[in-house]
């Protein structure tokens, strides 16, 4: 069959206007997706949609497509990280890539398996930290073709599904598929500075606020049985957001509920201060 792509497509924040759209990424392989699903989603994807019926809240992987279909599952663009001068880095299974506003690839980093990224602490422009379902952490340099500066090593059945940059604690907040939160150094030293329990099912969203104190995170509950058909494992969102202080990591989240409907957060982000408005506000989707 012909390889797919996902596309990236740049608008104008002032009318909305299309500026460029391209062939982002190439589709990852299927083994890749499918051990991307493993780690992240519970089990195999084909076999869990055709002998289960998910709950209609269902905290499911942005596949596209249905088993039905002729190409099975599909994954794409699962981060951008925003640059300077028009650069943009892209995160996917397939791999990481730079490109400009028009599209053009002038960077990639072929490695399989990637799910999320950020900005490297306090080196926005310069440095890109990257994780995703083969239990590494790359730290890599922008100016120089994406080249691995470092890397931090997880076990192996441990995938990373989410990664923020907390600049008070000089440290990479990383939400894994086993339900841990972990602070790892900064310098890629391969020291885990902290490690606490949060969503016990797994996380999958981490955002730190502007001053660092705070980290806020969502993710699954638990890991269970569907019924009536009990194959397989579902991975039941969440109906909480959890926020700690990183000042007393050891005193466990403080748990604010989310109204959604039959559903969780998958989406979180502090909002940045505002004068004569509260600090540290956190936007939830």
């Amino acid at each position: 069959r012909s390889r797919r792509a996902c596309m990236l497509v740049t608008h104008s924040t002032i009318n909305g206007n299309l500026i460029s759209s391209c062939g982002g990424h190439p589709e990852a392989d299927s083994g890749v997706l499918q051990s991307v699903y493993k780690t992240f989603f519970c089990g195999d994807y084909q076999h869990n949609c055709r002998n289960q019926r998910l709950p209609i809240h269902a905290f499911q992987p942005p596949y596209g497509a249905t088993v039905q279909q002729p190409h099975g599952a599909q994954l794409g663009i699962s981060e951008l990280i925003p640059g300077t001068a028009g650069y943009i880095t892209s995160v996917s299974p397939a791999g990481v890539r730079i490109h400009t506003i028009g599209g053009l690839c002038v960077s990639d980093f072929a490695v399989n398996g990637m799910m999320c990224g950020t900005p490297h602490l306090e080196s926005k422009t310069t440095h890109v930290s990257v994780g995703g379902c083969h239990s590494k952490i790359y730290c890599l340099d922008l100016y120089q073709n994406l080249r691995v500066v470092s890397s931090h090593s997880l076990q192996s059945d441990v995938g990373v599904m989410t990664l923020s940059s907390n600049n008070n604690k000089q440290a990479l907040v990383a939400g894994c598929s086993d339900g841990t939160l972990r602070f790892i150094d900064g310098r890629m030293r391969g020291a885990e500075l902290a490690r606490i329990k949060s969503h016990t099912g797994g996380v999958t969203g981490v955002t730190s606020s502007g001053d660092g104190t705070l980290v806020a995170t969502t993710g699954f509950a638990a890991k269970s049985h569907v019924s009536p058909v009990p194959v397989g494992l579902y991975a039941y969102p969440d109906p909480h957001i959890l926020v700690y202080d990183v000042r007393y990591l050891g005193r466990g989240g403080i748990v604010h509920p989310f109204s959604g409907m039959k559903g969780s957060p998958r989406i979180l982000s502090f909002l940045p201060d505002i004068s004569n408005q509260p600090r540290n506000r956190v936007l939830a989707g």
